[in-house]
């Protein structure tokens, strides 16, 4: 009796070992894949990232951390899960670099918010921006009259350039 007690808790030692580790180890594995996707994804901030890149990235977080909290789930069926949509994002990126249309589809295009000094309000409405958070860019920017810019434009990245009139630019020590 006493050596099937023994056995019977060595069991269960065992497979409490064993739970303990083997979400550590599919958490190091994952982590590990992880660094080398994000190296072969390259080195933009999130920035700098596009709409694409974003959701990529959220879906390869998303698949990791539901693999690495559920050891019921299948690890190869993950990585392979996750390998994929790290290639399908280098592929895309790739082909965005060679093909001006499909980094139009993938990035996006700027638009103009304010052409030669008049707000576009149709190209406000359709980038969801209200003349508020026009005027607070502006604001930051060190512009704090919407009359004194010739162009602003929404840029792919979501930051507002502007550029102000010829006779409303700031002045530069050069200038002087």
């Amino acid at each position: 009796k006493c050596l099937i007690y023994a056995l019977m808790v060595t069991i269960m030692v065992v497979q409490k070992w064993l739970l303990a580790i083997i979400p550590n180890f599919q958490f190091t594995t994952l982590l590990i894949i992880l660094f080398f996707l994000t190296k072969l994804m390259g080195k933009k901030q999130v920035s700098q990232m596009n709409m694409y890149d974003y959701l990529i990235g959220i879906t390869i977080g998303s698949i990791a951390a539901d693999i690495s909290l559920d050891i019921e789930k299948n690890i190869i069926a993950g990585i392979i899960s996750l390998i994929i949509y790290g290639i399908f994002g280098i592929l895309v990126t790739y082909l965005s670099l060679k093909n001006i249309n499909l980094r139009r589809i993938f990035s996006g295009v700027p638009t103009i918010l304010i052409e030669k000094g008049k707000i576009i309000e149709k190209n406000l409405r359709k980038e969801g921006i209200d003349i508020n958070d026009l005027q607070e860019e502006a604001r930051q920017s060190g512009y704090f009259d919407l009359n004194k810019i010739n162009y602003a434009i929404l840029e792919i990245s979501g930051k507002i350039s502007f550029l102000p009139y010829a006779t409303e630019e700031m002045v530069t020590k050069k200038d002087m």
